[in-house]
């Protein structure tokens, strides 16, 4: 590999061929033997083969029905897992069923109403608190004979409750109540013996199911999962995962050491201490090394990082061992929460700065694209004009609008959206964002705003201002509470008498006659319909929407009035 190909390369994956590399290499088994079996690893004293195990850990690698290798234990135990560190391996076991069926005329079919499990004179034992015996099904009675042989033993059992439906319900997540119940394994046992019956020869004619089934299995924690909704009748004939511990001979730890002949803990920088939920020993590689004890040279080192040596008794684990590390710890941890805040504060700052900077820009781009000097001259040179309108900033409208709630929305219309706002002098009005226009309107927009701006008719909609800061201007309105004439025409807002639709048509006849001829610039309205006209408290009409309205000068002649607008 050529210096140019490595500084290509991202530093992880550098630091990946680099681990690699100087990793020491983990002896797994014994030379010449299997270290792996389908897709599980075989660790000694576990073996596969003659020769290739301790006595008792003997694995065979047959193939499976779906046709993959898997490592089976004793007399066809299928294995799941082998872990040196926690001394367990995980295996397979099948459940004890005895199942109804209304369809069968016999009634009671049954896999097997009654097992057991006999690890005596094997390194193995059942481990006491990584699993648990349920009881699954409706009116099930479950008889547990467990010990350390068949002759010594105690009687344990599990009985669940009566239920009305096939399907086991759990409440809180627990197995305990209507159709399921557990118990935990006693410690130190390599015997049990399972007997399940139905204690109650009528449970069958409370099912609508055509099949039930009662289940006893002993079972990894954790398995049972309220989430699963699991049924006692898709349980028959499943197998489930069991968990056993496992240790080497029957001597304690300071005997077995004695006989260096037969002593498991070969390794160098290895050691042994007594099980604890078994006769017999287990063996470790002495802090500050790690891998397989039971191998000549299975023990390897490994290095701690400063202010740490290796755990005692906990083998590739380290611990601090200078006191006042823990007070630099905490000195660093909080310098280094203190400098990420204050990183993380200005980074934020930063991106805010920046962000108020480039709406800044935009702002400034689309005021001077939207003619905002040309119209602040135009308003600047009519005294009356500067009176009755300004040029509002877009902050203002967004204060006036909690920034363009939809909420506030008034109404809709072919050429924009109404808002309703409040100004800062606590001024009600209807805040207009149009559409997007052509470009080459905006000198029309602006001619418009200022003749607008000139109009002074009770019965047109006084035009406040507008706002240049966006890509489209916005126009703002006096506010008119009470709707639209649409609305009422409608009956939304309550019938109209016919006096008042009289004055109305009067009012807007009236309005449109002053934009046609009494303004100092006719104006064409070009979209008057009855969602055009307001009514205020008193039920007086005003213009309103002249974005479709075009002006008339007065020595014009020819001029296009066909109606504009949405029907």
């Amino acid at each position: 590999m050529n210096p140019k190909t490595i500084s290509q390369m991202t530093p992880a994956l550098v630091a990946l061929i680099l681990m690699l590399v100087i990793m020491p290499f983990q002896i797994v088994a014994l030379p010449g033997c299997p270290e792996i079996c389908g897709d599980i690893q075989i660790p000694y004293p576990f073996g596969i083969g003659p020769g290739c195990s301790l006595p008792g850990f003997e694995l065979s690698c047959n193939t499976t029905n779906n046709g993959a290798p898997a490592p089976f234990l004793l007399n066809g135990i299928p294995v799941l897992d082998i872990d040196l560190t926690w001394r367990t391996v995980r295996v397979k076991k099948s459940i004890i069923s005895s199942c109804y069926n209304k369809e069968n005329t016999s009634g009671m079919i049954s896999n097997s109403t009654d097992d057991s499990w006999n690890l005596s004179g094997t390194p193995f034992w059942i481990n006491n608190w990584q699993n648990v015996f349920i009881v699954i099904g409706c009116d099930v009675i479950a008889s547990i004979t467990f010990g350390i042989n068949e002759t010594n033993t105690r009687l344990g059992g599990c009985i669940t409750m009566g239920c009305y439906s096939a399907d086991i319900i759990n409440y809180n997540g627990a197995c305990s109540g209507p159709g399921c119940c557990q118990t935990y394994a006693p410690q130190a046992i390599n015997y049990y013996q399972v007997s399940l019956q139905h204690w109650n020869s009528n449970s069958s004619k409370q099912y609508n199911s055509s099949q039930f089934c009662g289940n006893a299995v002993l079972v990894e924690n954790g398995w049972f999962d309220i989430s699963n909704h699991i049924t006692a009748v898709n349980l028959y004939k499943q197998q489930m995962p069991v968990v056993l511990d496992w240790s080497i001979g029957n001597e304690a730890c300071e005997t077995a050491k004695a006989n260096r002949s037969s002593y498991a803990c070969i390794s160098d920088h290895s050691f042994c201490y007594d099980s604890t939920n078994s006769p017999g020993y287990w063996c470790h590689c002495s802090p500050g090394y790690e891998g397989n004890p039971y191998l000549e040279g299975g023990c390897q080192g490994y290095s701690c990082p400063a202010f740490s040596r290796p755990k005692q008794n906990r083998p590739g684990e380290c611990q601090l061992y200078v006191s006042h590390v823990i007070g630099l710890i905490i000195g660093l941890g909080l310098g280094t929460g203190f400098s990420t805040f204050l990183l993380c504060f200005s980074i934020r700052k930063r991106i805010k700065l920046f962000e108020k900077r480039k709406n800044e820009k935009l702002k400034k781009k689309f005021f001077n694209q939207n003619r905002g000097f040309l119209l602040q001259q135009q308003i600047a040179s009519d005294d009356d004009a500067t009176q009755r309108m300004r040029i509002f900033s877009l902050d203002e409208l967004e204060k006036a609008t909690n920034r363009f709630d939809k909420a506030l929305i008034l109404g809709q219309g072919g050429h924009g959206e109404v808002y309703k706002g409040i100004l800062m002098d606590q001024r009600i009005v209807a805040i207009k964002r149009s559409k997007i226009v052509d470009q080459a309107e905006i000198e029309q927009f602006i001619n418009e705003v200022v003749i607008l701006s000139q109009i002074n008719h009770r019965n047109v909609v006084k035009l406040y201002g507008c706002c240049l800061e966006t890509e489209v201007p916005l126009l703002v309105y006096e506010f008119i509470p009470n709707g639209t004439l649409s609305n009422h025409l409608h009956a939304e807002h309550g019938p109209l008498t016919w006096d008042h639709r009289l004055r109305i048509a009067l009012e807007t006849a009236r309005a449109i006659a002053y934009l046609h001829s009494s303004a100092s610039i006719s104006v064409l309205h070009r979209d008057i319909k009855s969602t055009n006209i307001l009514l205020d408290d008193y039920f007086t009409a005003k213009v309103s929407d002249f974005g479709a309205s075009r002006s008339v000068q007065i020595d014009q002649t020819g001029i296009t009035t066909v109606i504009q607008g949405t029907f």
